[in-house]
């Protein structure tokens, strides 16, 4: 989805919220690494439960040529 400048994936989990998560974190911690060593404070991961339940996990990347999507700006 593209938003104002910004690319917007996201992975939606519509299942029963889950109680508690399990493991290190590890890997989420990478990709928030990742992103801030490629592009700064211009892009981040955002993670939580649904209010109707599930989980979305999104990662959010500046647009800069305006086309990532394929599309010319």
């Amino acid at each position: 989805m593209r938003e104002e400048g910004q690319v917007r994936v996201s992975v939606i989990d519509n299942g029963p919220a889950i109680s508690s998560v399990e493991g290190t974190g590890l890997g989420l911690s990478n990709i928030r690494q990742r992103l801030e060593a490629i592009y700064g404070q211009r892009a981040w991961l955002e993670v939580g439960a649904m209010a109707a339940g599930g989980f979305i996990a999104s990662i959010v990347v500046p647009d800069e040529a305006g086309n990532l999507l394929g599309k010319a700006a």
